[in-house]
């Protein structure tokens, strides 16, 4: 409990303390005229009053969580008064409700462990007492929801189970479904599949017996999340339908819409494209979903993977920009809210401060006005003690402004950082719109050829337009494909997909193009892999890796020289080297290529153009292999490119060949 304390309380206690009162105060006013609050105020009999208010403070606390702490700090005052230990925890409780509601949690955990301080007495002298019974367990499910939320899903096991045992006792099969699936998910995030499934199947039985479509509907959302987790994506499809159905039914529209979209995903990942887009077109089509600022950024993600995966690289990259754009927004407007509420923090501690030193100077002049020897007595003592009060608290306020400055140093720090990304993404979108445009005109141009020359033209003509298109064809997707995959890996949205297979097989493609992009150069390409060289590593990065770097080589290498692609394993090592023989790079300009500054690409020994981030990409997508990449260099001998990843393999007998154009 100490940890958490000190997770939450970075500003200090009184610093917000002091905050949460200040503010208080300016809802307080708007509370105490409300007629319901006013009524309830003027009854004689307190237990009536202790139930009224309790009453009326759960009706507001969802809506108006702060005023409704002021309901509460009054219900517990007068519980107090009259001594009821249970109107005590009732107003405990709830007064943790309102600060876990404006994401207090600190100070929610504090008031929820008063409530449990009193219940746990009061239970083992009235053990009969259903209603509170209830109301402890309800502080309970507060308490583990809070450890939940932290990512401590063994304290918030233990308190769930509390709440599970109690109910099986009372046998509340309501309240059982609702535990029994609170327990499922925490279950499962702790990777404990197993144990999920069965509390989850067990929620499930309860719902049917009883007709709890709500507590149904949660519970084959977290089996259908389970399902995608073990990748068994056409059951969890099979889960995430069937919640959909009963959440429509009872009218949960934004957690339908949230089921809506992994099921999308579901059917992306299977590839099933039309059914991936109809789900997505659900989503879009709900406009009030589209207010929401986060389903808005999920319904664009889910179409520019859609439309990448179908060919149509025009309207995935608008779609992933406005995926890009939004999320940008919703990072600056966490940062602005969160500047926006120091700011309004040190004002009011500076007013607190002014007050402070006006009441007691008020105080002071007061007493003075008296002439008794003995109130002039009490004056030097009051004067005294105002002074200590008023240097601990001018510290403590000093100290409190330095964390303040200190949050925003590092909040400005951020907000750099996030400039600089932006000014990345800018420059990024000026060199794609430049290089993308080239080929284009390639396309274009030999397919206006074809159209309008194809009964003039001979046959060789022809197919030699027709290579030229696929050739270019190829060369763009690979360039966009870099340009997504180091999107994703700047947005953390990349994952590995390990899986076993044979190097030189899977580098077929690439080999292909890399012999033709080099004949066009008369540069000869050796290829050494050993033969039958089995790797456990991901196959789609590896490809991207090495086209990348063999395409760098050639770029980069005069005609009739020699680039050399070799390939070792050792000690569960892949050892990759790709060599040339151009002028070669220095070890700073490597580090400027695969650093966080976007550079722009120099031109080859052809007047090859580039996009500038190649080698970034490829350093990235090493670092989530775990792997090494560095280079050997010399100026004017060459270039020798290295990086090493781990990989389980199996290798058979080694061989050695060469595939190339003559030197």
């Amino acid at each position: 409990m100490d940890e958490l304390m000190r997770n939450y309380k970075n500003i200090g206690f009184a610093g917000l303390i002091i905050l949460l009162f200040s503010v208080q105060n300016l809802f307080s006013q708007n509370i105490e005229s409300n007629p319901d609050f006013v009524s309830i105020k003027t009854l004689l009999n307190d237990t009536v009053k202790i139930n009224k208010l309790v009453q009326f403070t759960e009706s507001i606390i969802d809506t108006i969580p702060i005023e409704s702490r002021v309901v509460s700090e009054y219900g517990l005052k007068i519980s107090k008064e009259i001594k009821s230990q249970k109107g005590e925890a009732l107003f405990n409780n709830l007064i943790g409700i309102s600060y876990y509601n404006v994401s207090e949690p600190a100070y929610a955990m504090e008031y929820y462990l008063e409530a449990i301080a009193i219940y746990e007495p009061l239970l083992k002298e009235n053990g009969a007492d259903e209603q509170l019974k209830r109301r402890y367990l309800q502080t309970i499910n507060n308490i583990a929801i809070i450890y939940s939320d932290l990512e401590n899903y063994e304290e918030a096991l233990k308190y769930f189970s509390i709440c599970l045992q109690y109910t099986r006792q009372a046998n509340d099969e309501k309240m059982m479904a609702v535990y029994l699936n609170n327990m499922g998910r925490i279950l499962i995030l702790s990777g404990k599949y197993d144990e999920g499934r069965k509390h989850l199947t067990e929620a499930i039985q309860i719902s049917d017996k009883n007709g709890y479509e709500r507590a149904k509907a949660f519970a084959l959302s977290n089996l259908g999340e389970l399902e995608t987790i073990q990748k068994n994506y056409k059951p969890a499809i099979d889960y995430y339908t069937e919640a959909i159905n009963l959440y429509e039914r009872v009218g949960e529209k934004y957690e339908a819409a949230n089921n809506y979209y992994e099921v999308a995903k579901l059917y992306l990942l299977l590839k099933d494209y039309q059914n991936s887009s109809k789900y997505a077109d659900i989503l879009s089509s709900q406009t009030e979903l589209l207010e929401d600022i986060y389903m808005k950024k999920a319904i664009y993600y889910i179409n520019s993977e859609n439309e990448f995966a179908k060919g149509n690289y025009k309207s995935a990259y608008e779609y992933r920009v406005k995926y890009g754009d939004i999320a940008d927004t919703i990072t600056k407007g966490d940062k602005e809210r969160e500047l926006k509420f120091i700011k309004v923090q040190q004002e009011l501690f500076k007013t607190e401060k002014e007050n402070q030193t006006l009441q007691k100077e008020f105080e002071v002049n007061s007493i003075r006005s008296q002439k008794n020897y003995v109130i002039s007595g009490l004056i030097m003592l009051i004067l005294i003690t105002v002074t200590l009060i008023f240097i601990i608290k001018a510290r403590h306020v000093k100290k409190i402004n330095g964390i303040l400055n200190k949050n925003f140093l590092e909040i400005e720090k951020q907000n750099n950082s996030l400039d600089k990304l932006n000014a990345l993404k800018d420059k990024l979108l000026s060199i794609i719109s430049h290089d993308l445009r080239s080929p284009f005109t390639t396309l274009l141009g030999y397919s206006d050829l074809l159209l309008t020359e194809y009964h003039t033209s001979s046959e060789e003509e022809r197919f030699e337009y027709i290579e030229s298109i696929a050739s270019t064809s190829k060369n763009t997707f690979h360039l966009l494909e870099n340009i997504l995959y180091w999107a994703r890996s700047q947005s953390n949205g990349l994952k590995t997909d390990m899986e076993i297979f044979e190097m030189k097989e899977s580098l077929t493609e690439v080999l292909f193009l890399a012999v033709k992009r080099a004949k066009n150069k008369n540069i000869k390409l050796k290829v050494n892999i050993p033969f039958n060289l089995r790797l456990n590593t991901d196959k789609q990065f590896l490809n991207i890796i090495v086209r990348n770097l063999l395409n760098n080589a050639i770029k980069y290498s005069d005609e009739n020289s020699e680039v050399i692609f070799s390939a070792e394993q050792t000690a569960g090592t892949l050892r990759v080297s790709i060599k040339d023989s151009g002028e070669g790079i220095s070890a700073e300009q490597f580090r400027t290529a695969i650093s966080n500054e976007l550079v722009k690409s120099t031109t080859g020994t052809d007047n090859e153009t580039g996009t500038g981030f190649g080698l970034r990409l490829c350093n990235e997508l090493i670092e989530y292999l775990s792997g090494k990449f560095y280079i050997n260099t010399e100026y004017r001998t060459g270039t020798e490119i290295i990086f090493s990843i781990p990989s389980v393999t199996t290798t058979a007998e080694s061989a050695s060949g060469s595939a190339g154009t003559k030197g």
